[in-house]
């Protein structure tokens, strides 16, 4: 795993993933309200809704997005809720499992609105995540 400063969405890797949480609503568009999540949901109009249909067949797992090179990566189960050190865990598991010779960007996971420690993640993940995946600090 390598860390380095930049933006998810200017930053030079193959695939962008978001932290996401696995709450659906009511109109069936999953909680994309703060941080990497709202901005991708702005960037790619209808997102929310696919993203809430991927959650109601597949559960609150690794999603892949191929058109528009997006993974999803839980972090919560619910959008109220802290981040789950545990959900992270397995969400690097599955995020090292991609069949994709690619790099991968994504923030510090559960460190934003999951009030999450970084140097707990961090101890977490390392073990998990390859040189294929960056993370990124502002």
């Amino acid at each position: 795993m390598l860390v380095a400063k930049g933006n998810i969405w200017t930053y030079d890797a193959d695939w962008r993933i978001i932290t996401t949480n696995g709450f659906v609503k009511n109109n069936g568009e999953a909680v994309m309200g703060r941080g990497v999540a709202w901005q991708a949901r702005e960037k790619f109009p209808g997102l929310a809704l696919r993203f809430g249909e991927y959650l109601n067949q597949k559960g609150n797992h690794v999603g892949i997005f191929e058109d528009i090179k997006l993974i999803t990566m839980p972090v919560k189960h619910h959008w109220i809720d802290d981040a789950s050190l545990k959900l992270i865990e397995r969400s690097a598991l599955e995020l090292t499992s991609l069949p994709y010779d690619a790099t991968f960007v994504l923030p510090r996971p559960g460190c934003g609105n999951g009030r999450l420690l970084w140097p707990d993640v961090k101890a977490v993940i390392e073990q998990h995540l390859d040189d294929r995946f960056t993370v990124l600090e502002f």
